[in-house]
This record gives C-alpha cells, sequence and structure tokens, in this order.
C-alpha cells in the first residue's frame, strides 16, 4: 500500500478545456496584463452547462483605444449600459458574471516544439431569456444585441464613474 499526499488546494472538479462551441458561461477570473502594445485583460471563463460544467476557455481583451468596443461588449453582454465617458472599475466585480460564450480551439507551438491548442473565447454575447435557461441557439450580431437589463431603475453605491453591479 502507497501513502499519497496531495494538495487539492484551488483544484476544482470539472477541470479541462471547452471545446470549440457556444456555452453558458462565467467568469472566473479577470487579470490585467501587459500586452504587445497596449495592456489587456485576460479573462478566465468557465461553463455553467450541465455537460460542461467547470470547463474553462481563457480569452484577451486588449485596452487599446481602438479595441475598446470588445470591452464594451462583454459589458453589455452582462447588462451594463456603458456611459459615452471615461470609465474606473474595479475587476473582481466582474467575477461570477454570466454571459454566452463563442471557443474556439487556437494552435500554438510549446519551447520544445510540440504543437498544442488552447480553448479561446471569440465573442460575448447576453443570455438570451428564452424561459427555460437554455443557451440561445445562435447569437444575435454584435450591433443587434440588447443588454440583459438596462439597470435604469437601480441606485447604485460608489464613485459616478464605476460600473453598475
Amino acid at each position: 500500500m502507497a501513502i499519497v499526499e496531495v494538495d487539492f488546494t484551488d483544484v476544482q472538479t470539472g477541470a479541462g478545456f471547452l471545446e470549440p462551441g457556444l456555452y453558458r458561461a462565467q467568469v472566473e477570473a479577470v487579470e490585467k496584463r501587459e500586452g504587445r502594445s497596449y495592456p489587456g485583460l485576460n479573462w478566465t471563463w468557465a461553463s455553467i452547462e450541465p455537460e460542461t460544467m467547470g470547463q474553462r476557455a481563457d480569452g484577451f481583451t486588449s485596452l487599446a483605444p481602438q479595441s475598446l468596443w470588445v470591452l464594451k461588449g462583454i459589458l453589455e453582454a452582462f447588462g451594463v449600459e456603458v456611459p459615452q465617458s471615461a470609465l474606473r472599475f474595479d475587476t473582481e466585480k466582474l467575477i461570477g458574471r454570466r454571459a454566452l460564450i463563442k471557443v474556439y480551439h487556437e494552435p500554438w507551438t510549446d519551447g520544445e516544439g510540440n504543437q498544442k491548442t488552447s480553448s479561446k473565447v471569440d465573442k460575448v454575447f447576453a443570455i438570451a431569456k428564452d424561459g427555460n435557461g437554455q443557451k440561445a441557439a445562435e447569437p444575435a450580431p454584435p450591433s443587434d444585441l440588447t443588454p440583459a437589463r438596462d439597470y435604469k431603475d437601480v441606485e447604485f453605491e460608489g464613485d459616478d464613474d464605476s460600473i453598475p453591479f
């Protein structure tokens, strides 16, 4: 008989990477990272679908001025009405937010020359309110999306420039 000692701290059941497709998912982590020319946000998403619960995909959103439309679309998918002004927010408040994500596989080569693939988030959409909690068959194009909720009737704490959630 062997005695084994392992540390399961921060290990979650359902680990693994999502296959290409559409998934209802929630934000597990958002970290500010340096990019090639501009910093950005590195997102970790985890599926909330019963058959893929906990499987993950990552995405990177550049904070370059010409790329901020991507971040704006993600925030709008969470139901946030993004102001036409400067915005300051805490990324911790994004943890647990849910959306519909489109995942694809991106090939890459490791330091030893081995070909690998990683699951990347291509697009983020608001989850359809279809009454039964199922994901939408195909999301509408980003220009046709409306926030899940407009938050106009809710009072928020914090600075005027903070995200309302």
